[in-house]
């Protein structure tokens, strides 16, 4: 989370880590991004061309696009979602 600047770090006998933004600039999407060094919801689709029918196809592209479109949407809702909100929620 330091190397996203989420929070930072003193050296010494005082030392630690802390925020390094207040908890109301910072977003449950980056947070997530951060420990899970990837997109919530991440899809890895296989795009290889495979010996599919046209109907085939056309499913597997239906879904790609369903899982993609769910993807923004879970990362809008996540990106409209701060830690002060979750330390509010969970006082």
């Amino acid at each position: 989370m330091g190397k996203a600047g989420i929070v930072k770090s003193d050296t010494g006998m005082l030392g630690g880590f802390s925020l390094n933004k207040t908890p109301d600039k910072i977003h449950l999407q980056e947070i997530y991004c951060a420990i899970e060094d990837r997109k919530a919801f991440y899809l890895n689709v296989n795009k290889e061309k495979l010996n599919q029918s046209a109907n085939s196809k056309k499913i597997n592209n239906f879904f790609i696009k369903l899982f993609s479109d769910i993807q923004i949407e879970i990362e809008n809702k996540m990106e409209n979602i701060t830690l002060k909100n979750i330390l509010n929620h969970i006082k």
